[in-house]
């Protein structure tokens, strides 16, 4: 039976380290483990010290980046409302390059059947408007389900977007979450838990 495990918590909490921490660990002491997916890198201006868009970075291989996102330069930048953030489709505010999200998802799917662990980081907004990663994170949610694949999932995403993504992409039922920041004694625990799993 395949699991689901959950990272969750605001913009800039930790959950990508977390990610890569999780990754280097699982190296360590199962090096037998089959990692598939990506995360999701900020870039940050060094002038300005602000975001200003996101890379790729395929897994298992975390040396090699593609570029996903700029913000858009002839936009100007507003302040907006919690409600209306949540509303806002990225593609208005981001220059996505679909040339790599084609690539990567291109990547995953010929992972198919080859993967003990997916990692997706992160999920959001352009998924749940089925854009973005939905695609190829549903068809591979998809096959591995056919084939009764015991493989498990590790996905990333900010508290307000979880239950829409658990709608919209078919995840197992039966989850494990863990909400950031947290105690360190919950991230062992969750480790501990995801491993044993493996």
């Amino acid at each position: 039976m395949s699991n689901l495990f959950i990272l969750t918590g605001s913009l800039n909490s930790g959950k990508t380290s977390y990610v890569q921490s999780l990754f280097q660990n699982l190296k360590t002491h199962k090096p037998h483990i089959r990692i598939s997916g990506f995360t999701q890198k900020g870039v940050l201006d060094p002038q300005e010290e602000m975001k200003i868009g996101y890379d790729l970075v395929l897994l298992p291989n975390f040396q090699k980046q593609y570029k996903l996102a700029r913000l858009r330069t002839n936009e100007p930048q507003q302040v907006l409302s919690k409600e209306k953030r949540l509303v806002r489709n990225p593609r208005h505010r981001f220059n996505f390059d679909d040339a790599n999200l084609k690539m990567v998802k291109d990547y995953m799917l010929q992972r198919i059947g080859k993967t003990d662990l997916w990692v997706f980081d992160e999920l959001g907004k352009l998924e749940i408007l089925k854009d973005g990663h939905y695609e190829a994170v549903h068809q591979i949610l998809e096959q591995e389900k056919k084939t009764n694949s015991n493989c498990s999932f590790l996905f990333a995403s900010r508290e307000e977007f979880i239950e829409k993504i658990l709608c919209t992409l078919p995840f197992p039922n039966n989850f494990q979450k863990l909400q950031f920041p947290c105690l360190g004694s919950d991230y062992v625990k969750f480790q501990k838990s995801l491993f044993s799993n493996l």
